[in-house]
């Protein structure tokens, strides 16, 4: 199926607002993908200070994993954005009702092993159960995943993505992109030197967000060179449980828990 046919008209996604919003209100769902560094144990920290901020769009520019968009309330206007074509192909596919269901019976009839060699089309399709069944290999136990909680887990997660725009960019046009009354997450791999994420991407990354016409929240790893490319920004010690060395970063007022001041 092409991207096109994955796309659900505007006018179906519109029809799904209210339904996804009774149902998603309040209800957290598993992120479908799994990522190093993830920050499934921390959005109970990440989460307060997002919701403290009134937003009419929700938008993350480097949405990787996704943890803090699956398990926040559920908004009709959210965006997530990634340089990882690869990724928001998977996410289109879990949108679309018909491609999810195609995905999750595929899943469950083979279900994926550690060992196994992964399907090499590029088809919207392969792709998201390559990404999907790679995932599941390397960041948990695919061996304990029946075929109900396959597809469950692939439901539950497309549900939420239904109404959301998902667009393939550069961080700094996504931060850079007009909206109204925006609140952005922005959460950017560890500041490292000679990382795939360099120092260059880093200081990117600061400069647009002190352009940025947006409200943002960003978190990274504490050290000097963070806290020098921030250094016209609001800065605090981030209290996330088991993630230690961590900084919340924003243009707008931190609640003085769960932080600490920097």
């Amino acid at each position: 199926m092409t991207a096109e046919g994955m796309a659900d008209s505007a006018a179906d996604r519109k029809c799904k607002l209210k339904w996804n919003q009774d149902l998603f209100g309040k209800i957290s769902v598993v992120p479908p993908l799994g990522y190093i560094r993830s920050r499934r144990q921390a959005v109970g920290h990440i989460l307060p200070i997002l919701q403290s901020i009134r937003h009419d769009e929700y938008r993350e520019p480097m949405a990787g994993e996704g943890a803090v968009f699956f398990a926040k309330p559920w908004s009709a206007n959210s965006v997530l954005n990634d340089l990882d074509e690869d990724l928001i192909t998977t996410y289109r596919i879990l949108r679309n009702a018909s491609t999810r269901d195609e995905l999750a019976t595929a899943i469950a009839e083979n279900p994926p092993v550690r060992g196994m060699i992964p399907d090499d089309g590029n088809d919207p399709a392969t792709v998201a159960r390559r990404r999907l069944s790679q995932s599941h290999i390397e960041h948990s136990s695919p061996e304990k995943m029946t075929p109900d909680k396959w597809k469950e887990m692939i439901t539950m997660a497309g549900r939420k993505l239904e109404g959301t725009e998902l667009t393939v960019s550069d961080f700094e046009d996504s931060i850079a992109e007009p909206g109204r009354n925006v609140l952005m997450f922005v959460d950017p791999p560890r500041y490292n030197p000679g990382g795939v994420f360099t120092e260059g991407d880093h200081s990117r990354l600061a400069g647009a967000l002190r352009l940025a016409p947006h409200k943002f929240l960003l978190v990274c790893n504490d050290c000097p060179e963070v806290r020098k490319l921030y250094d016209w920004a609001r800065v605090k010690e981030a209290a996330l449980g088991a993630q230690t060395g961590e900084l919340f970063i924003s243009n707008f007022e931190l609640p003085d828990r769960p932080c600490q001041d920097a």
